[in-house]
């Protein structure tokens, strides 16, 4: 048996465990997918094609996983989950960095991503996308790209939420605080916070500084000038 091979039974018999009532197609796929990212260490498609076990020439594997990944039947939280879920349940007892960020996405796309940091790297936990070039997501789009996200989370682990100006929003902290979490958001240095009546620009209030033991964590948001 060749490794790819050894590689998807491995795969599939997860998957299976997993979903048992899933549609033996639906179970193929994605396990078809994982192989050949983990042997082809790429998320290039031609690259993937090239390493699953299958006779058939790349070009109708790429169409294979379009067709699947265009599904209706197939959501995106059912099949991810079995795979990122064991890695981030691993990391309960480490501060996890869930990232926010927007940007383009294929031809006149925007997307919306929650990833969590390993590495230097962004695992993507849960994403939205919409059509258009340009602007902001709603702040309600937000929320619930981080619900979708938090689901992944250990329910005791650390979390840190990091985001652009784009996130620095009302509704966003007071739900990190709502599920304990620390959050850095950024925004503009002058805006205003009003204090018993008295109204004073962010670049006044003074910033943690580094310790001997390291960085004192703050909650709330960090003006320009501490980047």
């Amino acid at each position: 048996m060749s490794d790819s091979l050894q590689t998807y039974c491995a795969v599939k018999r997860r998957i299976c465990q997993t979903l048992p009532d899933e549609h033996r197609y639906r179970v193929a796929n994605p396990s078809l997918m994982v192989t050949g990212v983990v042997r082809s260490r790429s998320v290039q498609q031609s690259q993937v094609a090239g390493e699953m076990p299958l006779t058939c020439q790349d070009k109708s594997l790429v169409q294979r996983r379009r067709r699947f990944l265009m599904n209706s039947a197939v959501k995106i939280d059912r099949f991810y989950g079995p795979f990122i879920c064991p890695f981030m349940q691993a990391r309960d007892q480490h501060m996890l960095p869930l990232i926010l960020d927007g940007s383009p996405a294929g031809r006149h796309c925007q997307m919306l991503m929650a990833a969590g940091g390993y590495q230097h790297r962004a695992l993507p936990l849960a994403w939205s996308v919409r059509k258009g070039q340009k602007g902001h997501f709603p702040t309600t789009e937000h929320l619930k790209v981080v619900e979708r996200a938090a689901a992944h989370l250990p329910a005791q682990a650390p979390v840190v939420l990091l985001g652009d100006g784009e996130f620095g929003n009302v509704a966003l902290t007071q739900d990190a605080r709502a599920r304990n979490w620390d959050f850095v958001l950024r925004t503009a240095c002058d805006d205003l916070v009003w204090i018993e009546g008295e109204a004073s620009p962010l670049s006044s209030f003074r910033l943690g500084r580094m310790k001997p033991s390291g960085w004192r964590m703050c909650s709330g948001p960090m003006p320009n000038s501490a980047r």
